[in-house]
């Protein structure tokens, strides 16, 4: 069984680089530290991603949650 916060930080960072922004610019749009995010996306760091964070960074490279969040 793979660990969910692993599948979220590179979601995370693959949409983000994909879609060419910083994770400077993310993060102001997302209306968060800088550093913050960057700890997101390191799988190492240990920092949890609440479904409240999830949400604010995907609406902040604009996709919605729902996409997602679909049953496998």
């Amino acid at each position: 069984m793979t660990d969910p916060r692993i599948d979220w930080c590179h979601l995370i960072r693959d949409l983000r680089r994909d879609s060419g922004i910083s994770q400077k610019d993310i993060a102001a749009r997302a209306r968060m530290p800088q550093r913050t995010f960057a700890a997101y996306e390191d799988i190492g760091s240990g920092r949890q991603l609440s479904v409240q964070k999830i949400e604010r960074i995907l609406d902040a490279l604009g996709y919605e949650i729902d996409v997602f969040l679909k049953v496998r």
